[in-house]
């Protein structure tokens, strides 16, 4: 049986949910293991090597408009929430292309590659105090 206290803030409640909902499906997989379903499997398997076809079409020509991240995302849902983050990167690199050009931007990549780890870092910071002073902060949804 699942409690909850009700002096938990709701993102403590949110945060136990997600670490039941993991450990509840590995316990169904070691006490009731299921026979192998290949229709799931050659579904994985197909998006694995569209996505890896998707890399090296991306790796090799600069020009390639489908990125692997994007089929993610649009695969799970979460594009729901992060469209208009997408779309702003998308403008931000469409731009820099066509006014820079590819050495420009190579040379921009690490500056927003940085951001992203940045924001990482914080929420990680901000967790580590949160832990500290026994205190909820900044929640990282990533």
């Amino acid at each position: 049986m699942f409690f909850i206290k009700r002096e938990l803030p709701i993102r403590h409640v949110v945060a136990c949910i997600y670490g039941l909902e993991t450990y509840s499906r590995l316990q169904s997989w070691l006490t009731d293991p299921k026979s192998p379903n290949y229709s799931e499997m050659s579904g994985i398997s197909g998006g694995f090597i569209f996505t890896i076809f998707l890399m090296i079409m991306k790796v090799r020509f600069l020009w390639w408009p489908f990125h692997p991240a994007g089929y993610v995302l649009t695969a799970s849902g979460s594009l729901a929430i992060l469209w208009f983050p997408a779309f702003i990167s998308w403008l931000i690199k469409s731009a820099v292309l066509r006014f820079g050009g590819a050495k420009q931007f190579r040379m921009a990549a690490p500056f927003f590659l940085g951001l992203i780890l940045g924001d990482y870092a914080l929420g990680c910071l901000w967790s580590i105090i949160g832990i500290i002073f026994k205190m909820p902060t900044y929640i990282v949804w990533h």
